[in-house]
């Protein structure tokens, strides 16, 4: 395929380089330049590509930076409003998060966790961890409350908050850490495959644990978990597949959020 001329840029794709019977029926000058062109321009689109990659990584980054900080503001204003009111903190955030919002609101707080860590942003991690938290008393507390949640909300006061013994409270609060710590590691690490394996297993896990100790009560958390895990999943593997496309056609111009182009390990 013979070079075109493309004023100061030239457009390079595979197979473009001229075969020798085109180079033997061109000058010697302009055979020196198309070679200069083949070879630079290919350097000069990986450049190009970084610079954009960098770009909106960079852009995406302050947006997820506001996001946080307002979201944060708001959950600040509210606790303070609550206060102001004379409210029992405690029981007020209890009654708020019987409102199931708070309950199906989750992947929209592990997925940009998830992300960021796989990014290396520790701050935006542990900020939209510290999201979810405060989502527990975003949301109004109910008119009525369905009994499967009340009872399951119940069991869990029980078990954690109003038994005699700390026990239990403190190994939730162990295998919190735990979890989190080994699904940001995975992603962290790249490994994203095993931190998919860890959130499906941990929420299937919760799922037996909760009708195993909770009995009918805790059949309550069976599908806000299931349908936490199908969203993530989904996304997950939406992801993973357009980064497949945008690997096997380098050169249509797309661009990601992704600061480097290394492939998901095991």
């Amino acid at each position: 395929m013979h070079l075109r001329d493309c004023g100061n840029r030239c457009l390079w794709h595979p197979g473009s380089l001229a075969t020798g019977d085109d180079l033997g029926k061109i000058p010697l000058t302009e055979k020196f330049v198309s070679l200069r062109s083949e070879i630079a321009t290919p350097f000069l689109f990986v450049g190009r590509s970084v610079i954009n990659n960098e770009f909106n990584a960079r852009r995406a980054d302050v947006a997820a930076q506001l996001i946080v900080a307002i979201m944060l503001l708001y959950s600040a204003a509210l606790l303070l409003l609550a206060l102001y009111r004379g409210e029992s903190l405690g029981e007020w955030i209890w009654d708020r998060h019987q409102n199931q919002f708070s309950w199906y609101s989750r992947p929209l707080f592990l997925i940009p966790a998830c992300y960021y860590a796989y990014r290396q942003r520790i701050s935006l991690v542990v900020g939209f961890m510290v999201l979810l938290l405060c989502s527990l008393f975003w949301f109004a507390a109910p008119a009525q409350v369905p009994e499967h949640i009340s009872g399951y909300l119940e069991w869990e006061r029980q078990l954690f908050f109003s038994n005699d013994s700390v026990l239990p409270l403190i190994l939730l609060v162990a295998v919190v850490v735990i979890f989190l710590g080994g699904l940001f590691y995975a992603f962290w690490r790249r490994s994203v495959w095993i931190g998919l394996l860890l959130i499906n297993a941990g929420t299937l896990l919760k799922i037996v644990v909760s009708m195993v100790l909770g009995k009918e009560a805790g059949m309550a958390a069976i599908v806000p978990s299931l349908s936490s895990i199908a969203i993530i999943n989904l996304v997950a593997f939406a992801i993973l597949k357009f980064r497949r496309a945008e690997k096997s056609n380098p050169f249509d111009g797309h661009t990601s959020l992704q600061e480097n182009d290394e492939a998901p390990s095991v």
